[in-house]
Protein backbone atom coordinates (compact mmCIF):
# COMPACT_ATOMS: atom_id res chain seq x y z
CA UNK A 1 0.00 0.00 0.00
CA UNK A 2 2.88 2.39 0.85
CA UNK A 3 4.22 1.67 -2.11
CA UNK A 4 1.42 2.32 -3.85
CA UNK A 5 1.27 5.84 -2.59
CA UNK A 6 4.52 6.45 -2.77
CA UNK A 7 4.14 5.33 -6.79
CA UNK A 8 1.57 7.80 -6.59
CA UNK A 9 3.64 10.61 -5.39
CA UNK A 10 6.04 10.16 -7.75
CA UNK A 11 3.55 9.87 -11.07
CA UNK A 12 2.09 13.13 -9.83
CA UNK A 13 5.14 15.23 -9.04
CA UNK A 14 6.64 13.99 -12.96
CA UNK A 15 2.85 14.85 -14.83
CA UNK A 16 3.22 18.23 -12.69
CA UNK A 17 6.67 19.18 -13.87
CA UNK A 18 5.12 18.16 -17.85
CA UNK A 19 2.54 20.09 -17.40
CA UNK A 20 4.35 23.03 -15.92
CA UNK A 21 6.77 22.40 -18.81
CA UNK A 22 4.24 22.64 -21.14
CA UNK A 23 3.02 25.76 -20.16
CA UNK A 24 6.09 27.49 -19.80
CA UNK A 25 7.03 26.44 -23.38
CA UNK A 26 3.59 28.08 -24.47
CA UNK A 27 3.89 31.16 -22.16
CA UNK A 28 7.54 31.77 -24.36
CA UNK A 29 6.06 30.79 -27.51
CA UNK A 30 2.77 33.24 -26.90
CA UNK A 31 5.60 36.24 -25.60
CA UNK A 32 7.62 35.40 -29.05
CA UNK A 33 4.49 35.90 -31.37
CA UNK A 34 3.75 38.60 -29.48
CA UNK A 35 7.09 40.48 -29.79
CA UNK A 36 7.12 39.68 -33.64
CA UNK A 37 3.57 41.28 -34.17
CA UNK A 38 4.59 44.12 -31.82
CA UNK A 39 7.61 44.81 -33.87
CA UNK A 40 6.13 44.26 -37.44
CA UNK A 41 3.18 46.66 -36.05
CA UNK A 42 5.81 49.85 -35.26
CA UNK A 43 7.82 49.48 -39.04
CA UNK A 44 4.37 49.66 -39.70
CA UNK A 45 3.76 52.71 -37.93
CA UNK A 46 6.74 54.35 -38.59
CA UNK A 47 5.82 53.89 -41.96
CA UNK A 48 2.63 55.79 -41.55
CA UNK A 49 0.37 52.40 -42.34
CA UNK A 50 -1.65 53.13 -39.72
CA UNK A 51 -4.48 50.38 -40.81
CA UNK A 52 -1.58 47.43 -41.28
CA UNK A 53 0.30 48.62 -37.76
CA UNK A 54 -3.02 48.49 -35.94
CA UNK A 55 -4.00 44.84 -36.93
CA UNK A 56 -0.28 43.68 -35.88
CA UNK A 57 -0.39 45.83 -32.78
CA UNK A 58 -4.13 44.18 -31.63
CA UNK A 59 -2.91 40.66 -32.62
CA UNK A 60 0.26 41.70 -29.88
CA UNK A 61 -2.07 42.96 -27.15
CA UNK A 62 -4.51 39.57 -27.82
CA UNK A 63 -1.93 37.13 -27.10
CA UNK A 64 -0.07 39.42 -24.27
CA UNK A 65 -2.46 41.57 -22.90
CA UNK A 66 -1.73 44.28 -20.57
CA UNK A 67 1.97 44.98 -21.56
CA UNK A 68 2.74 48.74 -21.38
CA UNK A 69 4.85 49.20 -24.75
CA UNK A 70 2.39 47.53 -27.14
CA UNK A 71 -0.86 49.57 -25.53
CA UNK A 72 1.66 52.57 -26.40
CA UNK A 73 2.15 51.32 -29.65
CA UNK A 74 -1.78 51.30 -30.26
CA UNK A 75 -2.36 54.63 -28.39
CA UNK A 76 0.75 56.20 -31.16
CA UNK A 77 -1.28 54.15 -34.35
CA UNK A 78 -4.47 56.34 -33.12
CA UNK A 79 -2.67 59.50 -32.22
CA UNK A 80 -1.01 58.89 -36.12
CA UNK A 81 -4.91 58.46 -37.50
CA UNK A 82 -6.18 61.53 -35.81
CA UNK A 83 -8.38 59.82 -32.91
CA UNK A 84 -6.51 61.25 -29.79
CA UNK A 85 -9.53 60.12 -27.32
CA UNK A 86 -8.98 56.38 -28.26
CA UNK A 87 -4.97 57.14 -28.20
CA UNK A 88 -5.75 59.16 -24.75
CA UNK A 89 -7.32 55.98 -23.22
CA UNK A 90 -4.11 53.81 -24.46
CA UNK A 91 -1.71 55.92 -23.01
CA UNK A 92 -3.20 56.31 -19.52
CA UNK A 93 -3.95 52.27 -19.43
CA UNK A 94 -0.27 51.87 -20.00
CA UNK A 95 0.93 54.25 -17.28
CA UNK A 96 -1.35 52.76 -15.29
CA UNK A 97 0.72 49.37 -15.44
CA UNK A 98 4.14 51.05 -15.58
CA UNK A 99 4.47 54.95 -14.52
CA UNK A 100 7.81 55.07 -14.98
CA UNK A 101 8.28 54.68 -19.02
CA UNK A 102 8.99 58.58 -20.10
CA UNK A 103 7.90 58.28 -23.13
CA UNK A 104 4.96 57.28 -22.69
CA UNK A 105 3.81 60.40 -20.88
CA UNK A 106 5.26 62.59 -23.68
CA UNK A 107 2.77 61.07 -26.40
CA UNK A 108 -0.26 61.47 -23.91
CA UNK A 109 0.90 64.94 -23.78
CA UNK A 110 0.58 64.77 -27.22
CA UNK A 111 -2.79 63.22 -27.07
CA UNK A 112 -3.73 66.18 -24.70
CA UNK A 113 -2.49 68.74 -27.20
CA UNK A 114 -4.94 67.29 -30.05
CA UNK A 115 -7.73 67.63 -27.36
CA UNK A 116 -6.81 70.91 -26.43
CA UNK A 117 -6.06 69.89 -23.14
CA UNK A 118 -2.74 71.60 -22.87
CA UNK A 119 -2.54 72.36 -18.60
CA UNK A 120 -2.40 68.68 -18.91
CA UNK A 121 -0.26 68.61 -21.37
CA UNK A 122 2.28 70.49 -19.86
CA UNK A 123 1.92 68.47 -16.89
CA UNK A 124 2.46 64.79 -18.98
CA UNK A 125 5.70 66.54 -20.23
CA UNK A 126 6.62 67.47 -17.36
CA UNK A 127 6.73 64.17 -15.71
CA UNK A 128 8.24 63.06 -18.73
CA UNK A 129 11.30 65.68 -18.24
CA UNK A 130 11.50 64.57 -14.77
CA UNK A 131 12.72 61.42 -15.35
CA UNK A 132 16.80 62.10 -15.68
CA UNK A 133 17.37 59.03 -18.30
CA UNK A 134 14.61 60.31 -20.84
CA UNK A 135 16.83 60.21 -24.04
CA UNK A 136 14.53 63.10 -26.38
CA UNK A 137 13.82 65.47 -24.05
CA UNK A 138 12.93 68.15 -27.03
CA UNK A 139 10.09 66.10 -27.41
CA UNK A 140 8.35 66.90 -24.37
CA UNK A 141 9.75 70.09 -24.58
CA UNK A 142 8.37 70.90 -27.64
CA UNK A 143 4.55 69.62 -26.84
CA UNK A 144 5.36 72.60 -23.79
CA UNK A 145 6.08 74.92 -26.23
CA UNK A 146 2.75 73.57 -27.94
CA UNK A 147 0.42 73.61 -24.74
CA UNK A 148 1.70 77.34 -23.49
CA UNK A 149 0.82 78.47 -27.47
CA UNK A 150 -2.58 76.88 -27.44
CA UNK A 151 -3.36 78.87 -23.68
CA UNK A 152 -1.72 81.84 -25.59
CA UNK A 153 1.34 82.05 -23.15
CA UNK A 154 3.95 83.22 -25.93
CA UNK A 155 7.01 84.29 -24.35
CA UNK A 156 6.83 80.86 -22.36
CA UNK A 157 6.50 79.12 -25.60
CA UNK A 158 9.25 80.88 -27.08
CA UNK A 159 11.00 80.03 -23.89
CA UNK A 160 10.55 75.99 -24.33
CA UNK A 161 11.56 76.24 -28.49
CA UNK A 162 14.24 78.08 -27.62
CA UNK A 163 15.21 74.79 -25.48
CA UNK A 164 13.81 72.28 -27.73
CA UNK A 165 16.52 73.56 -30.38
CA UNK A 166 19.60 73.74 -28.57
CA UNK A 167 18.78 70.19 -27.75
CA UNK A 168 18.36 69.04 -30.97
CA UNK A 169 19.77 71.97 -33.34
CA UNK A 170 18.60 70.11 -36.59
CA UNK A 171 14.57 70.25 -35.36
CA UNK A 172 13.29 71.97 -38.81
CA UNK A 173 9.92 71.69 -37.37
CA UNK A 174 11.17 73.80 -33.97
CA UNK A 175 12.60 76.59 -35.84
CA UNK A 176 9.45 76.62 -38.10
CA UNK A 177 7.22 77.02 -34.99
CA UNK A 178 9.79 79.63 -33.26
CA UNK A 179 9.34 81.65 -36.29
CA UNK A 180 5.82 81.69 -36.53
CA UNK A 181 5.71 83.01 -33.11
CA UNK A 182 8.05 86.03 -33.51
CA UNK A 183 6.07 86.90 -36.41
CA UNK A 184 3.06 86.73 -34.61
CA UNK A 185 4.62 89.21 -32.27
CA UNK A 186 6.06 91.23 -35.62
CA UNK A 187 9.63 90.92 -34.57
CA UNK A 188 10.34 89.70 -38.09
CA UNK A 189 13.93 90.16 -37.99
CA UNK A 190 14.07 87.07 -35.78
CA UNK A 191 11.26 85.72 -37.67
CA UNK A 192 13.61 86.14 -41.03
CA UNK A 193 16.51 83.70 -39.08
CA UNK A 194 14.42 81.17 -38.00
CA UNK A 195 12.42 80.71 -41.28
CA UNK A 196 15.89 80.85 -43.27
CA UNK A 197 17.00 77.62 -40.76
CA UNK A 198 13.81 76.06 -40.72
CA UNK A 199 14.94 75.64 -44.68
CA UNK A 200 18.00 75.03 -44.59
CA UNK A 201 17.57 71.86 -42.47
CA UNK A 202 14.74 71.11 -44.64
CA UNK A 203 14.57 72.23 -48.31
CA UNK A 204 11.41 71.02 -49.43
CA UNK A 205 9.65 72.69 -46.42
CA UNK A 206 7.21 74.47 -48.40
CA UNK A 207 5.46 76.23 -45.48
CA UNK A 208 8.52 77.41 -44.71
CA UNK A 209 9.58 79.02 -47.48
CA UNK A 210 6.17 80.69 -47.32
CA UNK A 211 6.73 82.08 -43.45
CA UNK A 212 9.74 83.33 -45.10
CA UNK A 213 8.50 85.19 -47.86
CA UNK A 214 5.84 86.71 -45.56
CA UNK A 215 8.23 87.79 -43.16
CA UNK A 216 10.71 89.65 -45.83
CA UNK A 217 7.26 91.21 -47.10
CA UNK A 218 6.13 92.34 -43.82
CA UNK A 219 10.21 93.55 -43.24
CA UNK A 220 9.78 95.64 -46.36
CA UNK A 221 12.36 93.37 -47.90
CA UNK A 222 10.60 93.23 -51.22
CA UNK A 223 13.04 92.18 -53.66
CA UNK A 224 13.78 89.11 -51.20
CA UNK A 225 10.25 88.45 -50.93
CA UNK A 226 10.03 88.18 -54.60
CA UNK A 227 12.90 86.18 -54.95
CA UNK A 228 11.25 83.50 -52.50
CA UNK A 229 8.03 83.12 -53.94
CA UNK A 230 9.61 82.59 -57.29
CA UNK A 231 11.83 79.66 -55.63
CA UNK A 232 8.38 78.64 -54.13
CA UNK A 233 6.13 78.79 -57.23
CA UNK A 234 9.06 76.80 -58.76
CA UNK A 235 9.57 73.60 -56.44
CA UNK A 236 6.67 73.73 -55.27
CA UNK A 237 4.03 70.67 -56.38
CA UNK A 238 1.51 72.00 -59.12
CA UNK A 239 -1.30 73.65 -58.60
CA UNK A 240 -1.03 73.05 -54.53
CA UNK A 241 -2.77 75.26 -52.08
CA UNK A 242 0.56 76.75 -51.01
CA UNK A 243 1.67 77.66 -54.43
CA UNK A 244 -1.53 79.14 -55.47
CA UNK A 245 -0.80 81.49 -52.71
CA UNK A 246 2.48 82.31 -53.29
CA UNK A 247 1.36 83.06 -56.99
CA UNK A 248 -1.83 85.77 -55.65
CA UNK A 249 1.29 87.39 -53.31
CA UNK A 250 3.64 87.60 -55.99
CA UNK A 251 1.33 89.04 -58.41
CA UNK A 252 0.38 91.62 -55.96
CA UNK A 253 4.01 92.63 -55.16
CA UNK A 254 4.66 93.06 -58.79
CA UNK A 255 1.63 95.12 -59.43
CA UNK A 256 2.57 97.41 -56.41
CA UNK A 257 5.90 98.82 -58.27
Amino acid sequence: MKRKIIYLIIISVILLFVINCASSKKWKQRKLEAQINYNTGIRYLNEKKYDLALNYLLRANELLPNDPMILNGLGLVYLGKGNAEVAQSYFEKAIKINDDIPEIHNNLSSAYIMLKRYEDAIKEADKALSDPLYMTPAYALFNKAMAYKGLNQIDKAIENLKRVIENSPANFVAHYQLANLYFEKKNYTKAIHHYRKCVELREDYWEGYWGLANAFYKNKQISDAVRILNHLIKNAPPASEIAIKAQALLDKLVKSK
